[in-house]
């Protein structure tokens, strides 16, 4: 059986004879129907010429004869044929360009684990904001330890501690914050901080980035504002914003740029080489939603009080364009105190016929290919290649 670097050269062979002969068929197509605009276009030139040769000399009858050498047919004969000449490169180039980046792509796919050191030991570590009752949330940690990051869980609760504890994994690890006051939370902070700065055999843990997940799957279904409770409300609000805002005032944003800041020095004392630009901040909304359901005044408010939020750190926090380029392209930081900020949106609508489907070869093939709108996989790709990106933009979108 051909292994897959035969089979990928054969598959990249066959694109390339397809492509030759395409472009073989659209030159001689394009120069046959380039030398009839340009004959047509010759014989009205001449026809031009006489013409305003007769008006000329019909005109001033002393004025001096010019060679019908110079011109108009001359001009537009090189023209035409300069066109015919660059065809080729123009519409064939951007076409070539895309094949090998897609073959390019195929051979070496984006790099969606964490970086470990020579030894095999894990340094890389990720910071989860969000209900770990939540499946979602769930299947992110699991899925992230599983591609070597070590992930810190926010808990603010024995509940969610204890779910947490339950994974019996040392590279799972709860961080107990609470959130009663900022000084409370900054001594919870104080535990990841230490962590970081724990050297083990001469290496340190480099905070890849944050992750914040808001909780729209708890939401009360209302259709009015007079069912709004405050209670509810406050809950939502605590939730949603505060929560994230109060670790980011507090020294959440001050690890973030701290990390980018001694990445070269970790660089150095790990003898690795830290690729995937700068520590992250990446928001991860997750909707989901029933088709034809009215009740979904909360879960609007939620999602727009996020966006706002979010619209101001992005604002506020996130490098221009100039620095960004120059960050993901020269490695020159002119001002540390930016942080690369993101949204990635996923909206699921569900109803009879669309449903997430799982991760094994067997849920990807049973069943017909109208109900494959979304799985997880799609989801957490798109999550390890925001945090391994070198560029980011400003927001990213997945819907089914």
């Amino acid at each position: 059986m051909p292994d897959f670097a035969d089979k990928t050269f054969d598959a990249a062979n066959t694109v390339y004879q397809s492509t030759y002969s395409t472009f073989v068929f659209l030159f001689d197509h394009v120069k046959e129907n380039t030398q009839t605009v340009m004959d047509f276009t010759v014989d009205n030139a001449h026809k031009l010429q006489d013409r305003s040769k007769e008006m000329w000399n019909n005109t001033v009858s002393d004025s001096p004869q010019y060679s019908s050498e110079s011109s108009l047919r001359s001009k537009l004969i090189s023209k035409v044929s300069n066109n015919i000449n660059t065809i080729g490169l123009y519409g064939g180039a951007p076409l070539s360009l895309f094949i090998g980046y897609e073959l390019y792509r195929a051979i070496y796919p984006y790099r969606r684990r964490a970086q470990k050191l020579p030894t095999g030991r894990r340094f890389e570590v990720i910071l989860v904001v969000g209900h770990p009752e939540s499946n979602f949330v769930k299947k992110l940690i699991h899925d992230l330890n599983a591609r070597g990051y070590i992930v810190f869980v926010v808990v603010s609760d024995e509940r969610q501690l204890r779910i947490v504890e339950e994974e019996k994994d040392d590279d799972i690890k709860p961080l107990i914050v609470d959130y009663e006051s900022s000084s409370t939370v900054k001594a919870s902070l104080l535990k990841l901080a230490k962590y970081l700065d724990t050297p083990i055999d001469n290496t340190y843990y480099h905070l890849r980035g944050c992750i914040f997940i808001p909780d729209y799957f708890r939401m009360p279904k209302i259709s009015r504002m007079d069912q709004l409770s405050g209670r509810e409300f406050k809950r939502v609000m605590d939730e949603q914003i505060f929560s994230l805002n109060m670790l980011l005032s507090n020294g959440l944003n001050v690890f973030l740029r701290e990390s980018n800041n001694r990445r070269k020095s970790v660089q150095e004392c790990n003898n690795v080489k830290i690729g995937g630009g700068y520590s992250k901040l990446i928001f991860v909304n997750f909707v989901m939603y029933a088709k034809n359901e009215t009740r979904t005044l909360l879960l609007r408010l939620a999602c727009s009080l996020n966006q706002t939020f979010f619209d101001e750190l992005h604002r506020e926090l996130a490098p221009g364009l100039i620095e960004s380029f120059s960050r993901s392209i020269f490695g020159i930081d002119r001002d540390s105190s930016k942080i690369d900020i993101s949204m990635i949106s996923i909206k699921y609508e569900k109803d009879t016929e669309s449903h997430l489907i799982g991760d094994s070869l067997i849920d990807n093939f049973k069943g017909s290919t109208k109900n494959k709108r979304l799985s997880s996989k799609d989801v957490h790709y798109k999550i390890y290649d925001l945090l391994n990106s070198n560029w980011l933009k400003r927001d990213y979108h997945i819907h089914n």
